[in-house]
């Protein structure tokens, strides 16, 4: 905020900015939190080769093969999710003919037992 802003313009400017401010720091805290996490992973994962009396041949953890934070639906391709649209699709339209076969079985019997009276 401008000194101008601050004496000339509306006063609730700079209420927007405090808002503003807040959010930046969260979203740094929020970021500097993941790097640690992440650099806490990798020290774990190094840790067996770093032991001071580690057998020889001894190897470090693989490094990850997907990101921590994020879920696995945002890392799915797009034939990923038109596979499953295509199978709800297909077991919609199955539960559709076994619900059909099964009215056409009860109105079948109906007029069976009609035809016999």
């Amino acid at each position: 905020m401008t000194y101008k802003q601050y004496w000339e313009d509306d006063p609730t400017i700079a209420k927007y900015y405090l808002k503003a401010y807040k959010i930046q720091e969260e979203r740094t805290d929020w970021i500097l939190w993941k790097l640690g996490v992440y650099g806490y992973e990798a020290l774990c994962d190094v840790s067996p080769v770093l032991h001071a009396f580690a057998k020889k041949g001894t190897k470090p953890l693989p490094f990850a093969e997907k990101p921590l934070f994020i879920k696995d639906s945002v890392i799915e391709t797009a034939k990923e999710k038109q596979e499953k649209e295509n199978k709800i699709i297909e077991n919609e339209r199955l539960k559709a003919e076994i619900n059909f076969n099964i009215w056409a079985r009860k109105i079948g019997k109906k007029f069976n037992k009609e035809e016999t009276k």
